[in-house]
């Protein structure tokens, strides 16, 4: 502990929380759209998805949650540099 160090900047915590509610809020708005836009693909994906995924070999479920966490990753990351 180094008592000469500066106090973390209560502008840090307010940027984690602006994060987590963007992120909260884009999660929310895109499942809204899908509901609304595709309303078959938000049916199949409550009641049927996981059954065709879980049927898959294991190097295509990690490719696929690759894939999905990185555009997910990219989306948000473009909507924040977008909004900020």
């Amino acid at each position: 502990m180094d008592i000469t160090s500066a106090p973390i900047d209560p502008g840090a915590f307010s940027a984690v929380i602006l994060a987590a509610a963007a992120f909260l809020l884009f999660k929310a708005v895109t499942w809204w759209l899908i509901k609304t836009i595709w309303p078959v693909f938000a049916g199949f994906s409550d009641n049927h998805l996981e059954r065709h995924f879980m049927a898959l070999p294991g190097l295509q479920k990690v490719v696929i949650y690759l894939v999905f966490y990185l555009a997910l990753l990219f989306g948000f990351v473009g909507v924040l540099a977008a909004v900020c």
